[in-house]
């Protein structure tokens, strides 16, 4: 689907940015043992510009896709950013993280980019109940978020394949004997 997706998208020159966040694993895998590929090579090759964030700098990321959506919405055809980020958690619940040291996680946690950003903003003077206000609102809505999906009425079994296969294009001459 993405060889599909890239493909179209560069033949077709359509306005999509395709973001990559790249937390540098699969599920118990790094990236690195896992791809034999690097991902710029990959999206260059279908000729659709490439760019790379820092997704541990969240004004870089801010920097970046904003640069990418303005070229998309020029009419410049599709893009793609890769945010290198930082899986904090394992894969699943339960999952025992064999494949990195626990020294490996706690050297990014104490890179986590939100708390950074949050000492930047203190640095440039947002103050302290001002970031605690955003804070609370934040979880006030998520809570709400959380609330309305947990009333929310399970979807009908039957509607779990409606759209995910395309329906014939033509009718058949043996088809409603």
């Amino acid at each position: 689907m993405l060889h599909e997706g890239l493909n179209l998208a560069a033949l077709w020159r359509l306005p999509v940015l395709f973001v990559l966040e790249n937390n540098r694993y699969a599920s118990t895998t790094s990236f690195e043992e896992s791809h034999a590929f690097r991902v710029k090579a990959l999206v260059e090759a279908y000729g659709i510009p490439y760019r790379l964030a820092d997704g541990c700098e969240v004004e870089e990321v801010y920097v970046v896709a904003g640069e990418a959506v303005k070229e998309v919405r020029e009419g410049k055809g599709p893009a793609f950013l890769e945010v290198l980020t930082y899986r904090f958690k394992g894969h699943y619940v339960g999952d025992p993280e064999r494949y990195r040291s626990r020294e490996e996680v706690e050297r990014a946690r104490r890179e986590d980019p939100l708390a950074r950003h949050r000492e930047r903003l203190l640095a440039h003077g947002v103050p302290e109940e001002r970031l605690r206000a955003l804070e609370e609102e934040e979880e006030r809505l998520l809570q709400e978020a959380v609330a309305q999906a947990e009333r929310s009425p399970w979807p009908d079994p039957e509607e779990a394949l409606r759209d995910l296969f395309a329906e014939p294009v033509r009718d058949y001459p043996w088809e409603g004997e």
